[in-house]
């Protein structure tokens, strides 16, 4: 059996430092931007990403991607 795996849809989170709590612990934010063109490449996805960073007045600790895939049996 043969299963075809499609991409739906994709997400970008770009995480940030967002302080220090009272314990002393490193707060973090997430900021996530939804539907994202799925064709996108890597490259594209980083370079957005990037500047998006760069309006955020914090340090970026991270850009992810989330991605949603569909699965269907090919018969």
């Amino acid at each position: 059996m043969a299963v075809i795996k499609s991409l739906e849809t994709m997400d970008l989170q770009v995480k940030v430092d967002n302080g220090v709590s009272a314990g002393g612990k490193a707060l973090e934010k997430n900021y996530n931007f939804s539907s994202l063109n799925p064709e996108a490449t890597p490259e594209v996805v980083y370079d957005t990403a990037s500047r998006l960073s760069k309006l955020i007045d914090h340090d970026t600790n991270g850009i992810y991607t989330k991605e949603t895939h569909s699965l269907v049996s090919e018969a």
